[in-house]
């Protein structure tokens, strides 16, 4: 039974029909979403390329969204025109939820003209985040930049997915802790488990280097992701004659750099790039490691902090985790979970690799890994947290007429 005053607009600007590794927290977490009984919930979003079959709510996906900036602003005409509709068919009673992208005005304006609550989502930061989109033409960088900020601070609630976004906001744009709510990225337990009959595709696990330890990564290969530390931690064991092979599965702009610093340091038999893995062969790949790291830049740590969906899927696989050291990796060490080390100390990551291969009790506290994620991280929990927030907003806004 739908009992929540309001209906939540949700606008995405991913399409949820593809399984690719860039939309499955949000397709996830819409998902989950439009499930529950108890509230009404409209996605909208660009017109999906393959169909999308909801468990309840409604959808509207009626534009294509191009990257182009007559495309972008069509799509934000569009967008206002729809969000007009919905406000007049639900009784003006509606929450609004968007993630901004670089020519977000139409919440803006819809906010100005209707004052619906308003929450945005911020899973980056405004200007570090703008300057390194290649895909924005410079021209528009700037203005991009002044259209994230002002999104934020016109709405009335900032979602960050990070302590350090939020350190971001209130040190730059004085924005009150009081305004803003820390909810991380989620998991698929039903994918990601300790226990699974599933096995790697022979295709795969034949690429993978015969070794008594195995360290894997997943994600993107980008420079401030730190891959060319984990090489180089490679570079240590390996030279000290311990046995591993290194395996990283993800694309990006960086490979063909990792592949070269690879082969300079003769590791080709050893550190294993594998490129895109399908998201289904994830929890197989992952439970087919000793290890699992996330050994980030300290540029990164220190713009983002993290709330890197790999490190939750690496531990709901049962995995221990060695990451980079940042206060959004703190319940690593506090639930004793994983290691963490400085970025970019080579030592200190090879050192942490192997002790947590080494450990005589390293397979015991799989369950318990898994256990904290599904009590903190699954779905069901966040969209439960979420709502708890909305629920908040809507009360606040009535006081207040």
């Amino acid at each position: 039974m739908r009992n929540k005053p309001y209906t939540l607009i949700y606008v995405g600007f991913l399409d949820l029909s593809k399984d690719d590794g860039k939309s499955i927290n949000e397709r996830e977490f819409v998902r989950e979403l439009l499930a529950r009984p108890d509230l009404e919930c409209c996605y909208v979003g660009p017109k999906m390329s393959n169909g999308f079959e909801s468990p309840g709510g409604r959808i509207l996906a009626e534009r294509h969204l191009g990257k182009s900036p007559i495309s972008q602003m069509r799509y934000q005409l569009w967008l206002l025109k729809t969000l007009f509709r919905l406000y007049k068919k639900y009784g003006k009673q509606v929450i609004l939820c968007t993630r901004p992208n670089y020519a977000a005005i139409a919440p803006m304006i819809f906010k100005r003209l209707c004052k619906a609550p308003w929450v945005v989502k911020f899973a980056g930061l405004p200007i570090p985040l703008i300057s390194a989109r290649s895909d924005i033409p410079i021209v528009y960088r700037k203005i991009a930049a002044k259209i994230f900020s002002l999104n934020g601070r016109s709405a009335d609630r900032l979602w960050v997915v990070t302590e350090a976004i939020g350190d971001y906001w209130e040190r730059h744009f004085k924005i009150d802790r009081d305004k803003m709510f820390v909810l991380p990225n989620g998991v698929n337990l039903s994918l990601f488990r300790p226990d699974s009959s599933s096995s790697l595709p022979d295709e795969i696990a034949d690429k993978i280097p015969k070794a008594k330890y195995t360290v894997g990564y997943a994600g993107g290969l980008r420079k401030m992701l730190g891959i060319d530390f984990l090489i180089r931690a490679a570079e240590k064991l390996i030279g000290a004659g311990h046995d591993y092979a290194f395996v990283v599965a993800g694309t990006g702009e960086y490979r063909d750099a990792l592949e070269r610093m690879v082969r300079e340091k003769g590791l080709q038999d050893r550190f294993v790039l594998l490129g895109h893995i399908p998201y289904r062969f994830m929890p197989s790949l992952y439970r087919h490691c000793d290890v699992l790291v996330a050994p980030f830049s300290r540029g990164y740590v220190e713009n983002f902090g993290s709330s890197s969906q790999k490190i939750f899927q690496y531990l709901a696989c049962g995995k221990p985790v060695v990451a980079a050291r940042t206060q959004d990796h703190r319940f690593l060490e506090d639930k004793e979970m994983g290691k963490l080390v400085v970025s970019e100390d080579i030592d200190a990551l090879a050192d942490a690799i192997k002790e947590s291969t080494s450990r005589a009790n390293a397979g015991k506290n799989a369950y318990d890994r898994y256990d904290f994620v599904a009590r903190h991280h699954g779905y069901g929990v966040l969209v439960d947290r979420f709502l708890r927030q909305t629920d908040r907003l809507w009360g606040e806004s009535r006081s207040q007429g």
